[in-house]
């Protein structure tokens, strides 16, 4: 009628059979079973096999192979036969042994047939499974126990078996493999050590040529750990610098010098710039040398003349002396003051006190460049004079007036210091604030006044250093 139809065959494939006896029998005796029937009449004492085949109920061949063992009657038969552990029932020579029950070994069976006796000796082989443990490092392959295994990448424990397989015995022989993968190992460490020197920790062995730069450096190597497997050690090392600085600084003679570490007593020392050195350890244990460049400058101890009228007040040179309370007559004055740079300035004065009526000696003092000098009724350009003793007259209608003239040189000081960069700096009568300069050196200047009111110039030369920062990698373990 044209419509579709559809056949489904579930079609089963059978084995084919084949079935193996072993029985025996008398010489003359006939056998019967399995099929086939034997007389024994006409075979020889031995063993000997027949094979028949049949077609099953399902049209399948089944082949049975009768191996049948002809006695003489009356003796004692010896057969040998072996067994797999767990087969079941032992069915051949006329036995009925349940093979499952026993374990692994030799048995004796025997049994009579007329009067004949036949014993078997029966071994049962075990089915073999054997299991083994084994380790092998990370990313490593494996060969052993008749595995052959990859690379194995990720650390653990894993279980592998092998293949089923028959042994010389003809029983099942199989293996089980624990195979523990051990991770490699990579240790972190942190370390630091002076520069230019070698490194001889963790194992490592670091020559001065390879720490000669200062800095942060990464150093490994691989080790075998325990396990027989690669370790890795990995050594972040700082290598920390030689500091060498050098420092300026001035004291006045006859003092203590304290600074930067030093003591310098100068009680014996001529007035002059000195350098001193001291070697010293930093935080981390390295080497640090110290340079002082010292200026010993001398005490300035000034002599002066001048001259006054009985009863007239004396002011200049920075004294003050009321004559009116003073005779006719010679006077020494000192005192003392302190420089720019710190030190004593001695003043010494000689004062000669003179009636109005006769000769006056004056003794003054001015600094170079000072202009016109214009006291006493003298009118002197002090611009043209060099810096010395210079001695004037002015005849007067009463008296004579000398005048012993004093030209002063101007008086420069150069202080050497160093200072580090952030707080202000503030000595030998400066000022500076250093945090907004950078690492340098600078100079400035500035004008005092001695005590005889001349010019004083101060010139600081200051090196400002930059303030270090250093940091440390440090690892610890856990619970330290």
């Amino acid at each position: 009628d044209g419509c579709d139809s559809t056949v489904n065959l579930s079609l089963t494939i059978d084995q084919p059979i084949e079935e193996i006896f072993n029985e025996a029998v008398f010489v003359g005796e006939n056998f019967i079973g399995h099929g086939f029937v034997t007389g024994s009449d006409t075979l020889p004492q031995g063993s000997h096999s027949f094979s028949n085949t049949f077609h099953t109920a399902d049209g399948c061949d089944s082949t049975v192979t009768q191996y049948l063992t002809v006695n003489n009657p009356a003796q004692t038969t010896t057969l040998y036969d072996t067994v797999c552990h767990g087969m079941g029932f032992y069915t051949n020579y006329d036995f009925n042994i349940n093979i499952s029950a026993l374990a692994s070994g030799t048995y004796t069976h025997s049994h009579t047939i007329g009067d004949s006796t036949v014993i078997l000796y029966l071994t049962v082989s075990p089915s073999i499974h054997t299991t083994h443990y084994d380790a092998v490092c990370e990313g490593q392959g494996y060969s052993g126990f008749g595995f052959n295994l990859p690379a194995q990448n990720l650390p653990g424990v894993y279980t592998f078996n092998s293949a089923v397989t028959s042994n010389a015995s003809g029983c099942d022989s199989s293996a089980t493999l624990t195979l523990t993968v051990t991770a490699k190992d990579t240790t972190l460490l942190s370390d630091n050590v002076c520069q230019g020197s070698e490194y001889n920790g963790h194992g490592f062995a670091i020559t001065a040529a390879q720490t000669h730069n200062a800095g942060i450096f990464t150093f490994s190597q691989t080790l075998t750990n325990a396990n027989g497997c690669d370790s890795t050690v990995i050594l972040s090392l700082s290598v920390t610098p030689a500091y060498n600085d050098t420092y300026y600084d001035a004291v006045c003679k006859g003092g203590i010098y304290y600074g930067y570490g030093f003591f310098v007593s100068t009680k014996d020392s001529l007035p002059g710039t000195y350098t001193y050195t001291q070697n010293l350890k930093t935080a981390d244990g390295c080497d640090s040398t110290v340079n002082l460049s010292l200026t010993i400058d001398q005490p300035i101890e000034t002599n002066v003349s001048g001259s006054v009228i009985v009863g007239d007040l004396y002011a200049a040179d920075g004294f003050i002396i009321d004559a009116s309370t003073l005779t006719v007559g010679t006077y020494s004055y000192t005192q003392t003051i302190h420089t720019a740079d710190g030190c004593d300035s001695v003043v010494n004065l000689t004062l000669t006190v003179s009636n109005a009526i006769g000769v006056c000696n004056i003794y003054d003092t001015v600094c170079h460049g000072f202009g016109v000098y214009n006291n006493f009724g003298f009118t002197i350009p002090i611009s043209g004079l060099a810096a010395g003793d210079h001695s004037y007259q002015l005849a007067l209608s009463d008296s004579v007036v000398n005048l012993f003239l004093s030209v002063r040189a101007p008086i420069v000081v150069d202080i050497y210091d160093s200072f580090c960069q952030g707080p202000n700096y503030t000595g030998h009568g400066f000022n500076i604030a250093t945090n907004v300069l950078p690492a340098g050196l600078y100079e400035t200047q500035r004008t005092d006044y001695t005590a005889g009111g001349c010019d004083s110039t101060t010139i600081l030369h200051l090196t400002i250093n930059k303030t270090a920062s250093t940091a440390f990698n440090v690892s610890l373990c856990q619970g330290e």
